[in-house]
């Protein structure tokens, strides 16, 4: 009885769990990536990997997107990333 639970559960928790993916896609204005793309700098420390859908922590400098203040900028590891300024969250990385 107990294995035909737990296969219940699991075949549950594995059909659920697309539906539970949160969705991170993004478009992101043609403006923005063309800013972002002339932009050179200094990397920024960040510990471990940084990802879509990451969380930048409060520490990390972020520089705002002239006219398109919801995205800022910053660059990790030498990789350029786009994130939203409101969350932190990262959006797109190039």
């Amino acid at each position: 009885m107990k294995k035909l639970m737990l296969a219940t559960v699991a075949a549950v928790a594995i059909s659920l769990s697309p539906a539970l993916a949160q969705d991170v896609s993004v478009t992101i204005e043609p403006e923005v990536d063309t800013w972002v793309m002339t932009q050179d700098g200094p990397d920024v420390v960040v510990d471990g990997d940084v990802a879509v859908g990451a969380v930048l922590p409060d520490t990390v400098t972020v520089v705002e997107v002239p006219n398109h203040t919801k995205y800022g900028y910053v660059k990790v590891k030498g990789k350029k990333v786009i994130i939203d300024t409101d969350t932190r969250k990262v959006l797109k990385i190039y």
